[in-house]
């Protein structure tokens, strides 16, 4: 079977779809983990910092991540350092000393989630509550992309060379 042209946007559409519901899987399997164990713990501010990334297409102003440093102490006594990225609203509000409630999983600490923002944190990796929805929404749109691809290119192509 040789590959044509017209098989390679849909396919590529699918691959990509089929990344992001790995992604949104992963995201679930990490908060089911942490649900099924959550141990609560204070995480005192360290530090917040602003980073900014200026935009090189001209379009309205720089990018912004907001960033908190924090410390929380297990049930055995491990402490626990951390950076995460908040949305603005949670980071304006917070200041350095404030204390953040969050759950932790009791053999990986490093696995947590801040109960106010939402903001799952697993090791380096970070995820929001509605990850896992975005990702389905984007991975669906890329499949019914493919699927319109393959129904409708072939038949505009038919037009377009009909005599």
């Amino acid at each position: 079977m040789r590959l044509t042209v017209k098989f390679v946007p849909p396919l590529f559409f699918l691959m990509f779809g089929f990344a992001l519901v790995l992604l949104a899987q992963s995201y679930e399997r990490e908060h089911a983990r942490l649900a099924a164990d959550p141990r609560p713990s204070l995480a005192t501010v360290i530090e917040k910092r602003t980073l900014t990334t200026p935009r090189n297409d001209k379009s309205n102003g720089d990018l912004y991540r907001y960033m908190v440093r924090y410390k929380f102490t297990t049930e055995g006594g491990k402490e626990i350092e951390n950076t995460a990225a908040f949305e603005q609203d949670a980071f304006d509000e917070l200041k350095e000393g404030d204390t953040l409630k969050l759950s932790y999983l009791a053999g990986e600490p490093t696995l947590h989630a801040f109960e106010a923002s939402g903001v799952l944190v697993s090791g380096s990796t970070q995820y929001t509550t509605n990850a896992d929805t975005t990702f389905m929404w984007i991975a669906s749109a890329l499949a019914a992309l493919a699927v319109l691809w393959v129904l409708i290119v072939p038949r505009l192509a038919a037009r377009r060379n009909a005599p």
